[in-house]
């Protein structure tokens, strides 16, 4: 019988948010199947119980089975609602206060993302807040906050040295995209970052895979825009390496490649302005982050839509949304990250190198 290494950090516990419960037993299930470079790697969840009092005060209840002594990993991600983060700042400090050994945050979607920078006279840059809240909340004791394609590079500057951790799901992504539409017999491809911040984020990734799959020559665009706060903006043209490829935009499928999809409105009038004015066959519309609020599914599910498909991630859950209509006509596929996750999980707890497994 094979001897199962001391871990220094202790066993690893995940604990779950409310909706991330299915991600944390897939988690496991993929953990305790590997067989390197570790095997036999045990995995307990610990499940909070939620309430609320008669006075509408919330309250948690978690003992200190699997969390005293082990390697806690939290799952959480989504939209930073004030439900949402109180729940994170609950948890961490309930790791803290049960004596875990090692205190690490996963959040699929980091809280409050798009308001990471001044917004003039009205709004501050909120993500340095929001990390010295979760850090006071376990006493300054988290080890780790793992991000998957933060939206902008604030994000992971607003934390100590080498806590925030970015890491891309965007090869995962753009693969199976790109693998769909020759599969359809789509024709010519081109792919669109929607603005340069996007440009920056994927461009690495997005060359890494084209070039790996032996599709290099895939004209590649980026278009401009006049931004004027977070919800306004000003879509002026379109670049690219080669003038050439411009006209090669007419009768082609476009991908789009962004770190999220909102309500859609933004991506729904790039896809009017890529047909309307290159004559492009067809719009998919691919993104990390399936926030997917609003009207979005009223959107996308419209007849005159120009995006045919959109393609996302489960980094926010996609059960108990309101969402199964965009599934069920095809419209919307979701891309697990649940593999990748597990992964780095199980980097971290044996101190590897996340960025190297990527």
């Amino acid at each position: 019988m094979q001897q199962i290494p001391l871990n220094p950090n202790g066993g690893l516990t995940l604990i779950p948010l409310p909706t991330h419960e299915r991600q944390a037993q897939r988690i496991t299930q993929i953990i305790q199947e590997k067989d390197t470079p570790v095997k036999n790697t045990l995995v307990d969840i610990a499940l909070p119980k939620w309430g609320r009092r008669s006075n509408g005060e919330p309250f948690v209840q978690l003992s200190n089975t699997h969390i005293s002594g082990h390697d806690v990993m939290i799952l959480a991600g989504g939209p930073g609602t004030p439900e949402t983060l109180l729940q994170i700042m609950l948890i961490l400090a309930y790791a803290k206060g049960r004596h875990a050994r090692r205190i690490s945050l996963v959040t699929g979607y980091f809280p409050l993302s798009r308001s990471d920078k001044d917004e003039g006279s009205l709004e501050l840059a909120l993500p340095g807040l929001l990390y010295r809240l979760f850090q006071t909340s376990c006493g300054g004791n988290i080890d780790r906050i793992i991000v998957p394609d933060p939206h902008s590079p604030q994000i992971v500057m607003a934390g100590g040295t080498g806590v925030i951790t970015p890491v891309s799901l965007m090869r995962r992504l753009l693969a199976k995209v790109i693998d769909d539409a020759q599969r359809l017999g789509r024709g010519r491809i081109c792919l669109l970052f929607p603005d340069d911040g996007a440009h920056k984020t994927f461009a690495k990734p997005v060359y890494s895979i084209i070039e790996a799959i032996g599709i290099e020559s895939t004209p590649i665009f980026t278009a401009y825009k006049r931004r004027y706060n977070s919800t306004t903006t000003q879509h002026l043209g379109l670049v690219t390496d080669a003038e050439s490829n411009m006209a090669l935009l007419a009768d082609s499928l476009v991908i789009t490649l962004d770190d999220e999809i909102a309500t859609g409105g933004t991506n729904i009038s790039v896809a009017k302005a890529l047909r309307q004015s290159h004559g492009v066959s067809s719009v998919w519309a691919v993104a990390t982050h399936g926030i997917l609020c609003g009207n979005a599914t009223e959107r996308f599910s419209a007849e005159d839509c120009p995006i045919e498909r959109v393609y996302i991630t489960d980094t926010i859950p996609i059960h108990d949304r309101k969402i199964n209509t965009l599934i069920e006509k095809e419209i919307l596929h979701v891309v697990s990250w649940v593999p990748d996750l597990a992964n780095i999980i199980f980097f971290h707890h044996w101190n590897m190198n996340i960025r190297e497994m990527r």
